[in-house]
């Protein structure tokens, strides 16, 4: 099984090429990394910093094997597989 981690703007081809992993856990620490990158470009104490930070903490949760999609501040991001 092949885990997958992308985002993009909504409504928009991703700017980069999704990444894979062999490992579940690998994929999601990249997903929380991903997302930590539109934490650290948002203006501190903005309540989309609240939502960003919300959502970094449910993807960090996510049980072994499951399967992630949210948008959050300008990207949608996700963990699936093939």
């Amino acid at each position: 099984m092949t885990w997958i981690v992308g985002y993009n703007m909504p409504g928009y081809m991703p700017d980069s090429e999704p990444h894979a992993f062999d490992e579940w856990s690998e994929a999601r620490r990249y997903l929380v990394t991903c997302i930590g990158w539109e934490y650290d470009s948002i203006e501190e104490g903005s309540l989309e910093e609240t939502d960003i930070d919300a959502t970094i903490g449910r993807a960090d949760k996510l049980a072994s094997g499951q399967t992630f999609g949210e948008t959050v501040g300008r990207y949608h991001y996700w963990l699936t597989c093939e």
